[in-house]
């Protein structure tokens, strides 16, 4: 923690930004090679400027939710969410930024409702296991949140006001300077809303119009980036995030009132120093994480403390032999400490990890041929080993193929060890097989562009832990064995016409995901559908574009979602429109982007997590505001 302070502070405060003429790239990722060079027959979807631009006030959970077919766990309004990838839990998508594994160690997961979409430059989604190359919990997939610095840029200012329903005022900034050696930027976000907004309670008679209470939120983050050239070959980064949120709990359709609340204090910074030359990359790097949390309710007479610190260290070499072999090699050390209130012990955990990969690339690039495994220390206990392989292969020039195969783990978690009372040190990791083939074609015709991207998936799990009640309280178990397997297919038509542009693109899923394993004759839960998977759901997205005018609308389907084990218990399927009207103006240094938003325009009545309501109607609007002088004397 000192280190990196001092490591922060004395680049930010002290350098100097001495002028030579040393040629410099434009822009680079902030990543490990592991995430661009060898994922081979992983299905990845990127969103681009676009996109990005239109979700900057607003959550990663809401930008998965609008923009793709995935199916996120939302507590309503400013509640807790996250996603489910491919028939899994939430604590099998691990969630990444610049390469550091963010989830909980506590519980595993990651509250997609505090990222904010602005603190990044691009988003990315793998779909299926890819635990070879970022460790436990990468099952499902994994969310990749990066920074895509560009020096030699100037002097770049932008401001964004928006207000919307249920009283919400978001305001964010970003000031940057670009220049030939050196990056500094700064991101700030505030966002309010008292979420009192209508619904229809169906859980009375009569399905009267209630208002929801006790949902307000307030959440504050800062975000600083500072990148500096050494030299030609060499770069270093200094990165600190700051964000703190404080929200009301509200109540659920069955209570009459709620009194709980919840505040979160994240503290992250991070370096990495890296060098690069036409032969070998290198990247060593480190990471400091302090997450604090509290939880009061008054009418229960509960309250939480739960707070973890983690230190990661990664160092990593890409060598190139002959522009058609790579080789990946790296080690990994995380060490984890929590202080809780149902933690006693106050836990530690010290991890280390190997992780090597072979990739091949043909002199034409038809083919590419990816080959990982990973091996993972932990308290002196080795973990399953996992590894990959995957393939890119190019079939004719507008047809492709990829396929892919895994094994996979995840650790038992904090409170699977430690909760009291109820945990379990001796749980066993989570371990199987997953597996991926799909193909993608693309055809072009004058200004006409068609592609298509379907992929059939299949995983199997065992040791799957599920808390079960025993002697008054609940506790973990290795019980379930999981099969999960389905189809997922994204298509899509563009058209362009001198200034105009349509496109059209459907996302859909069917997922099967069953546990295969009876705890009992009388289990209930055998090869039925796991809880809160829904088996259909889909994606529809038309948008409109003309000089600086753009209009988007989107519909998506969630199916039926089971509630209990036995599946006799269910939420029924609903369908949500949404509607994003923008106007772009640039003139010269300056730029103007006015916006408005309708999401679920047809008033639809639905919920994602039972007696969790969901807003109707609503609405919001603003504008952004930018400067940008390309030149620094």
């Amino acid at each position: 923690m000192f280190f990196l302070l001092v490591m922060y502070f004395g680049f930010v405060l002290g350098q100097n930004d001495n002028k030579d003429s040393i040629q410099t790239l434009s822009t680079f990722t902030i990543s490990s090679a592991r995430l661009e060079e060898f994922s081979a027959g992983i299905k990845t979807v990127s969103y681009d400027n676009l996109i990005m631009q239109q979700y900057a006030h607003q959550s990663i959970s809401e930008l998965i939710a609008g923009e793709s077919s995935l199916y996120v766990k939302s507590y309503g309004a400013g509640g807790i969410a996250t996603v489910s990838l491919r028939g899994t839990n939430a604590n099998h998508t691990a969630v990444l930024w610049n390469g550091f594994n963010v989830n909980s160690p506590m519980n595993g997961q990651m509250d997609l409702s505090l990222l904010p979409v602005g603190f990044f430059d691009a988003v990315s989604i793998q779909y299926g296991g890819s635990s070879s190359l970022w460790g436990s919990g990468a099952i499902g997939g994994a969310i990749h949140l990066s920074s895509k610095p560009h020096f030699n840029k100037g002097i770049n200012v932008q401001l964004n006001i928006s207000s919307g329903s249920f009283q919400t005022h978001k305001q964010s900034f970003l000031v940057e300077v670009s220049k030939k050696r050196m990056l500094n930027l700064v991101k700030f976000i505030n966002c309010i809303a008292e979420n009192k907004f209508l619904f229809k309670n169906t859980y009375k008679p009569n399905l009267p119009l209630d208002r929801q209470s006790h949902a307000k939120i307030k959440s504050t983050g800062l975000i600083s980036e500072n990148h500096f050239l050494l030299t030609k070959k060499q770069k270093i980064n200094l990165l600190f995030w700051y964000q703190e949120t404080d929200r009301e709990i509200p109540p659920t359709m069955l209570q009459a009132e709620s009194k709980a609340f919840q505040s979160d204090r994240n503290l992250k910074l991070s370096t990495e120093w890296s060098l690069h030359d036409n032969k070998k990359s290198i990247f060593v790097r480190s990471a400091y994480f302090n997450d604090y949390q509290t939880y009061n309710d008054s009418t229960s007479h509960v309250y939480a403390v739960n707070t973890f610190q983690s230190f990661i260290n990664e160092a990593e070499t890409k060598i190139s032999v002959r522009e058609l072999h790579d080789f990946n090699l790296g080690i990994n050390n995380t060490f984890i400490s929590a202080v809780a209130t149902n933690l006693p012990t106050n836990p530690r955990q010290n991890n280390s990890a190997l992780f090597i990969s072979y990739g091949y690339k043909s002199k034409n690039n038809r083919l590419q041929f990816n080959l990982s495994g990973r091996q993972e220390l932990l308290s002196k206990k080795l973990l399953p080993f996992t590894f990959s392989a995957g393939t890119d292969f190019e079939i004719f020039k507008s047809t492709s193929l990829h396929a892919q195969v895994a094994r996979v783990h995840r650790m038992p978690t904090l409170n699977d060890l430690y909760w009291s009372p109820g945990g379990n040190e001796n749980l066993l990791p989570e371990s199987g097989y997953t597996q991926e083939i799909g193909f993608k074609w693309n055809y072009t015709y004058n200004k006409i562009k068609l592609s298509t991207t379907p992929s059939i998936f299949n995983s199997n799990i065992k040791n799957w832990i599920i808390w079960l009640p025993e002697d008054n309280f609940w506790r973990p178990k290795n019980i379930l064995h999981v099969w999960s397997r389905g189809v997922d297919t994204f298509s899509e038509i563009e058209i362009r016409k001198n200034k105009f542009k349509v496109s059209i693109a459907v996302l859909t899923n069917y997922i099967v995901s069953t546990n295969q394993k009876a705890i009992s004759i009388y289990d209930a839960s055998y090869e039925k559908q796991l809880i809160y998977v829904p088996m259909y759901s889909g994606y529809a997205k038309i948008n409109l574009s003309y000089n600086a005018f753009q209009i988007t609308y989107k519909h998506n389907y969630v199916g039926y979602r089971y509630i209990s084990a036995d599946n006799t218990q269910y939420l029924t399927p609903y369908s949500l429109g949404s509607l994003f009207i923008s106007y772009n103006r640039t003139f010269k240094t300056f730029g103007a982007t006015i916006y408005f938003q309708c999401q679920n325009i047809w008033n639809e009545v639905y919920m994602n997590m039972a007696t969790r309501p969901m807003p109707l109607r609503y609405f919001n609007a603003g504008i952004s505001l930018s400067y940008n002088k390309q030149e620094i004397n």
